[in-house]
């Protein structure tokens, strides 16, 4: 990933300028924001369903670390925990 790229998914500032340097990515970038907001909407409704347990830790630096414990018979994860 670009560090405009980057930047914006972030939500920082892009000046007026880098937008017009960088316009082509920027809107290739932006062209994906729709599909990926299903995805990430149709992952949510999904994850309602879950029975699962979670647990989670943090790293020594502090990035979190979430952990799922599987519930016998739970919809979502069903074909993932057979394996």
């Amino acid at each position: 990933m670009s560090q405009i790229t980057d930047r914006l998914m972030r939500g920082e500032c892009i000046s007026k300028q880098e937008c017009f340097d960088h316009s082509g990515e920027i809107e290739r970038t932006m062209g994906c924001y729709g599909d990926a907001m299903r995805a990430m909407e149709e992952h949510e409704r999904k994850m309602r369903d879950c029975t699962c347990e979670y647990d989670g830790d943090a790293r020594d630096d502090g990035t979190p670390m979430v952990y799922r414990i599987p519930t016998a018979g739970c919809p979502v994860h069903a074909e993932e925990d057979e394996e």
